[in-house]
């Protein structure tokens, strides 16, 4: 600040002099986890673009594996439209995404809007356009027809309008406050979504952050699903659930919970009969997180966490509720069967966060208690870069 004798006694100017931090950012990081050896990400981002506040980024990442990733997005937001309290976000994107037992590739383009009602309250509305391939090596054994014929691909087109609450005191690093998100989409033909990729979807996830002793934050996160819809093949494959991995239910391999099918491999009709992982058009996904400092001037903070999930068939009810026969479960080390409270598969782990130059940074060990097959790994170690609720 300058003051400065104004034009009379009784008045005085003030110059204020600002200099502007850098809005620019490159960042480039790599790494490994179990179930993906090697991962390679690159992100060039600029937040005040032509001294407009808007946001301009371009991010890429690789990974290789069974459960191996490749996309690249390009994302466009103005924060407020026209000075208004509407924003405008557009995104185009490319992926490609190994499952168990199939590929899913898209590129799309996803404008959406967004007003805020009050500070805390804000509706969204969106559209997406993408063009979506199923891959796969599969027949179903009890029909022997191509698993990929029957789970459908093509043009999706969607809708999608969503309302949220949110009082977090940091939206990156929140430690106290609530986040709910309700939201509906819904792909037709009449919105010129391919007559075989038709669906709607809701959705609800509910998060609660509170301080609790020193500089402990305890965490909840509780997230319920349902789409319905399709023809009498059922919801396509690419728009199931597929609970699993580092964002959902950890200790357990990305994407790999859910209903399973009697499958043979293509070409050998002779082969063993394996189970075919076709997800669910129902989930429920819990999670409880006790986050705690660990060297707090250089942002290594430690977690210790729960999580239970499972994603659900046309066929059976959520949680199981009702049904007699119940798909079996193993304790861990054991090969002895069981039903597991509300068909949920449960896990405990730890893990490291950093909050370091390429952003947040997670490195969490899942250690499965309940898991759907003896054979799976007693622990899963994932690393990934960005929060997780």
């Amino acid at each position: 600040l300058k003051p400065n004798r104004g034009s009379a006694p009784n008045l005085l100017n003030i110059t204020v002099e600002v200099k502007e931090k850098s809005t620019g950012t490159f960042q480039v990081g790599a790494g490994l986890s179990s179930v993906e050896p090697f991962i390679a990400n690159a992100q060039i981002s600029q937040d005040n673009f032509l001294g407009n506040g808007q946001l301009v980024s371009l991010q890429a990442l690789l990974s290789i594996g069974e459960f191996g990733r490749q996309q690249a997005n390009l994302q466009f937001y103005e924060p407020y439209l026209f000075d208004s309290r509407w924003s405008l976000g557009l995104n185009a994107y490319i992926t490609q995404r190994l499952f168990r037992d199939f590929q899913r590739n898209s590129s799309g383009f996803a404008p959406n809007f967004g007003y805020s009602i009050t500070p805390d309250l804000r509706l969204s509305a969106g559209y997406t356009l993408e063009w979506i391939k199923i891959s796969t090596d599969f027949f179903d054994s009890n029909q022997g027809i191509a698993l990929e014929n029957l789970n459908l691909q093509g043009r999706n087109s969607a809708l999608n309008f969503s309302v949220s609450y949110d009082t977090r005191n940091n939206r990156l690093f929140p430690s106290s406050g609530q986040y709910h998100v309700l939201s509906f989409e819904v792909a037709d033909p009449l919105i010129y979504s391919d007559k075989d990729l038709r669906y709607q979807r809701y959705q609800i996830a509910l998060r609660y952050y509170r301080p609790v002793i020193a500089s402990l934050v305890l965490k909840l996160n509780a997230s319920l699903g349902l789409i319905t819809g399709g023809d009498d093949k059922g919801v396509p494959i690419s728009e199931r659930y597929f609970p699993g991995g580092i964002y959902s239910v950890r200790g357990f391999e990305p994407r790999g919970l859910g209903p399973t099918v009697a499958a043979l491999q293509a070409g050998d009709p002779f082969s063993p009969s394996q189970r075919f992982t076709v997800g669910g058009d129902k989930e429920a996904i819990f999670n409880v997180e006790l986050e705690f400092p660990i060297l707090e001037p250089a942002g290594i903070k430690g977690v210790l966490f729960a999580d239970a999930g499972n994603a659900y068939a046309s066929s059976e009810s959520l949680f199981y509720l009702g049904q007699k026969t119940r798909p079996k479960a193993y304790l861990m080390r054991s090969y002895r069967p069981v039903e597991p409270p509300l068909g949920l598969y449960y896990s405990l782990g730890f893990g490291i966060r950093w909050h370091g130059p390429m952003g947040p940074m997670r490195f969490e060990w899942g250690i499965p208690i309940t898991k759907r097959d003896p054979k799976d790994k007693d622990i899963v170690f994932e690393l990934t870069i960005g929060n997780f609720f």
